[in-house]
C-alpha cells in the first residue's frame, strides 16, 4: 500500500457499525431457560483474558477480523472520529506488528468476514446504511474487488465457518432485525439454511464442535439473553440456555470446546465487562472472571488455541488488543 505511513496507520482505525443503535428499550424476555451458574468451579479449563502486550496504532471498533494460517487480517470499521474506513491490514498475533495490505473497494463497517479460497471476503456492512455488496480482497496481491451481492442489503450481521461453509447470521435491513441464516461455499452464491426464532442484529456468534452458538443480540425489543445452538448439518435450531443479563455487540469465541461471550452493550447502551462461558451440549452458562474493563464492538479473530479482541468501544473508540487463552484446571488434593 502506497502513501504516507501515518495516513496508513490512521486508516487502521478500521472499525465499523453502519448506524449504531441506541439500545434504550428494556431487555427482551426469553422465557424459562437454563439459569447461569454463579460459580466456575465446575469448569474443566481456566480462561484468561489479558492485554496482548501491544496496541493498535490507532483506535478502531466494529471491524472485520479473521485468523488465517497464523495471520490476523483486519478490514474496514469505524475510526476514532466515527468515519467508516476501508483499509486492510495484516497483524502478527504474537508481536502485534501491523502491515498495510491495501483497501477494500467500498468502505464498510458492521460487516461480516471470512477467508474463502485464500481471500478475505467481506459481506454487506456499509457506511451509514447497509449494503448487499460482497467484496473479496487478495492478501497476496493487495487487490480487492466487488465479487457479488447478498440477497438482502444488511449490516450488523455475524459470520461463522464450519468446514468449507460460511454462515451469515441475522443482521439489520434498515428497518428490522433479520432471522435468516445464509450459507455460502464460494462467497457469491447464498442459500437460506435456517432461521432464528427472532430477528437479531449484533449477535455473538462462534462455532464449537461443528455447532454454531448464537448468544444475545439486539432484537426489535432490545438486547436479549437467549442462547441458541444451530446444527448446520440438519438445520435444527434449539434454545440451550440464557446469559446472566441481556447483551448485544458482544465478542464471542470458542476454545477447547467451550464458547465464551465477552463484553457487549447492555439495555442502557453502556459497555459491560461481563464474561460467560457456555457449554453448547448442556446449556450450562457459567460466570467467568470479567474483562480488564468494559468493552463492546471489538473485532474477534480466533484460532483453536487463542482469540484476540481487537479495538472496541467503551464510550470512546479503543486501540487496545486483548488476548484470550485457556488452560486445564488441575485439581490438587489436600492431605
Amino acid at each position: 500500500m502506497k502513501g504516507s505511513w501515518l495516513v496508513v496507520l490512521l486508516a487502521v482505525a478500521l472499525v465499523a457499525c453502519t448506524t449504531a443503535p441506541s439500545s434504550t428499550s428494556s431487555p427482551a424476555s426469553t422465557g424459562s431457560l437454563v439459569p447461569a451458574s454463579p460459580s466456575p468451579s465446575g469448569s474443566a479449563t481456566h480462561l484468561a483474558i489479558v492485554p496482548a502486550g501491544f496496541r493498535l496504532a490507532a483506535p478502531i471498533q466494529r471491524a472485520v477480523a479473521v485468523f488465517d494460517h497464523g495471520v490476523v487480517y483486519i478490514a474496514g470499521g469505524l475510526d476514532a472520529t466515527g468515519k467508516t474506513v476501508g483499509g486492510v491490514f495484516s497483524m502478527d498475533p504474537a508481536s502485534g506488528r501491523l502491515a498495510p495490505l491495501g483497501s477494500l473497494p467500498q468502505q464498510v463497517h458492521d460487516a461480516a468476514g471470512a477467508m474463502i479460497f485464500g481471500k478475505l471476503y467481506v459481506f454487506a456492512g456499509g457506511a451509514g446504511t447497509g449494503t448487499e455488496t460482497v467484496q473479496a480482497f487478495d492478501p497476496s496481491t493487495g487487490n480487492g474487488s466487488v465479487v457479488g451481492h447478498m440477497p438482502v442489503a444488511l449490516s450488523d450481521l455475524s459470520a461463522a465457518q464450519v468446514g468449507d461453509t460460511t454462515y451469515l447470521i441475522g443482521g439489520y435491513d434498515g428497518s428490522k432485525p433479520r432471522t435468516e441464516i445464509y450459507a455460502t461455499t464460494d462467497g457469491t452464491s447464498f442459500k437460506v439454511v435456517g432461521h432464528l426464532p427472532v430477528g437479531l442484529r449484533y449477535p455473538a456468534v462462534s462455532t464449537s464442535g461443528g455447532t454454531i452458538v448464537i448468544a444475545g443480540g439486539l432484537s426489535a425489543d432490545g438486547p436479549t439473553t437467549v442462547v441458541y445452538a444451530f446444527d448446520p448439518t440438519t438445520g435444527a435450531m434449539r434454545r440451550v440456555g440464557a446469559l446472566p443479563a441481556a447483551v448485544a455487540h458482544a465478542a464471542s469465541f470458542s476454545l477447547m470446546g467451550t464458547t465464551y461471550v465477552a463484553g457487549g452493550r447492555n439495555g442502557s447502551d453502556a459497555a459491560v465487562s461481563r464474561v460467560t462461558s457456555i457449554d453448547p451440549a448442556t446449556g450450562i452458562v457459567t460466570h467467568e472472571s470479567p474483562l480488564p474493563h468494559a468493552i463492546a464492538d471489538a473485532a474477534v479473530a480466533s484460532s483453536p488455541d487463542r482469540a484476540l479482541l481487537i479495538g472496541g468501544w467503551d464510550g470512546t473508540t479503543l486501540s487496545q488488543v486483548l488476548r484470550a487463552t485457556t488452560s486445564p484446571i488441575t485439581s490438587t488434593s489436600s492431605s
